[in-house]
């Protein structure tokens, strides 16, 4: 329940900074993407470690939150990439990041990084 709370919390996070980077800074949707990523995993690294596994802010679990975040930041940056190949408009690979990623993020993080 913790982590599924965490899990929307950061991805109104994502989507609120995603649009404020493309509408005040860059309008660049995947470099959007992936900075709103970078701010949620470090919101969710936070939240999920302390929170939601009661763990500790360091250690493998922090290497391995690490790993799986990155992987998250490139898929965030490529959903993002092809939705705009595809002709479509920034935000709806703002969605498609928002739904893409936490469900491969969650796999990892559940299958790997806390356990």
């Amino acid at each position: 329940m913790r982590f599924g709370l965490t899990g929307l919390l950061v991805t109104g996070l994502h989507i609120i900074v995603a649009v404020l980077f493309i509408n005040h800074v860059i309008p660049n949707p995947p470099l959007a993407n992936g900075v709103a990523f970078a701010f949620a995993a470090i919101t969710s690294y936070l939240i999920n470690t302390t929170w939601s596994f009661s763990g500790r802010l360091y250690g493998q679990t922090l290497i391995r939150f690490m790993v799986v975040s990155t992987i998250g930041f490139c898929f965030a940056i490529l959903v993002s990439w092809i939705i705009q190949q595809l002709g479509y408009g920034y935000l709806a690979g703002i969605f498609a990041v928002a739904i893409a990623v936490p469900l491969l993020t969650f796999y990892l993080h559940n299958s790997w990084t806390y356990r």
